[in-house]
């Protein structure tokens, strides 16, 4: 429901009904921070204890339900392990697929691209095995047993998680948490009144914290405070990610289902003439009418290109193109190479030896 969404992406409830429904989310977030702290104070005391795998993990996470750049931050994470001689295996959830049970393992790439539908791999997983094609790519619900599978199939030395934070059954070495850095903190409640699905606190468990699209921040002084004040010492790295733009006939039409649209359109727009955009709820699953909206959308808006994100192209997979040309954006990570290699890296000389 668009109120919904609304209330829980920041917006200051406006009108009686939107006020009673943030009031709502506001009591269930409080009986998820106490089903949170339950479940945190259980793996810091070792009344429940995580697995390890037999290879150093790395973990890309984020504090909140999606959005944060996440996809692109982790395929530049292999390509610099790669770079530096590692050889890394993807593991995930695999969300948004639609064709395999969650607790179904799937290799989704062995090292050669993609060899199964998006439905089945999930959204990112398939991105990633396309974004890298000589990384294999396993998806479990199981990341215990996603990760084993991975390492019994390719012999890996090490493992990237992609989005599991929160996922403490499984043992990692190494933390990198993300944070949308375009956010106002000030708005960010606890899931189901907002997207944060931990409080900020949980920055402690962090090894290293990145503020992702902070070209685009007018928060960046509080976000630097928040993860002073949570995660003291911890290496903190500033990102930008830069929209990669094939020729395109201007005007265009912008669209796309990810976590944070606003902040896709808003790339768009400081470099190519936009007549309108179009968000999709994060995960949607593209129809043909979709597509035909779209071409009547820009017909009466003038838009002479649809453009979308790697993403949302990968989903549209065999569906009817309409008459108008689609153009995907990729994403061009940008930080400090030098800085993320040599604290990520550092986890080979400080992991046991399994």
């Amino acid at each position: 429901m668009p109120l919904i969404r609304d209330i829980v992406e920041g917006k200051p409830p406006v009108g009686l009904a939107a006020s009673a429904a943030a009031g709502v989310l506001s009591a269930m977030s409080l009986a998820y921070r106490a089903a949170i702290k339950i479940r945190t104070e259980a793996y810091d005391h070792s009344w429940k204890n995580s697995k390890r795998l037999p290879c150093p993990i790395i973990c890309v996470g984020n504090l909140t339900v999606g959005g944060t750049g996440k996809t692109p931050v982790t395929a530049a994470l292999v390509q610099l392990l790669i770079h530096h001689g590692h050889r890394p295996v993807i593991i995930s959830r695999g969300y948004g697929a639609t064709a395999r049970k969650s607790t179904e393992l799937a290799i989704i790439s062995r090292g050669d691209g993609p060899i199964v539908r998006p439905e089945v791999a999930g959204d990112e997983p398939y991105l990633l095995a396309r974004m890298l094609p000589k990384t294999p790519v396993v998806v479990c619900a199981d990341r215990y047993a996603a990760g084993m599978k991975g390492i019994e199939e390719f012999q890996p030395d090490c493992i990237v998680m992609d989005d599991g934070f929160q996922h403490r059954q499984l043992h990692r070495d190494f933390d990198f948490v993300l944070i949308d850095a375009s956010r106002d903190p000030q708005s960010m409640h606890l899931f189901p009144r907002g997207p944060l699905r931990e409080d900020f606190p949980a920055l402690g468990r962090a090894s290293m914290i990145g503020l992702t699209r902070a070209d685009q921040s007018q928060f960046l002084p509080q976000w630097h405070a928040i993860a002073e004040e949570n995660a003291s010492g911890k290496p903190l790295v500033e990102i930008a990610f830069e929209p990669v733009l094939p020729e395109i006939e201007e005007p265009v039409l912008g669209f796309c289902a990810i976590g944070n649209p606003q902040a896709f359109f808003e790339s768009l727009e400081k470099r190519i003439k936009i007549a309108a955009t179009r968000a999709f709820p994060d995960h949607h699953v593209y129809t043909a009418d979709d597509l035909r909206e779209l071409s009547v959308q820009a017909q009466l808006t003038g838009a002479r290109t649809l453009v979308t994100t790697e993403k949302d192209e990968a989903k549209l997979g065999r569906l009817p193109h309409p008459s108008i040309p689609i153009t995907t954006v990729g994403i061009q990570t940008k930080w400090d190479d030098a800085a993320i290699a040599r604290h990520i890296t550092s986890v080979f000389a400080a992991a046991p030896a399994r």
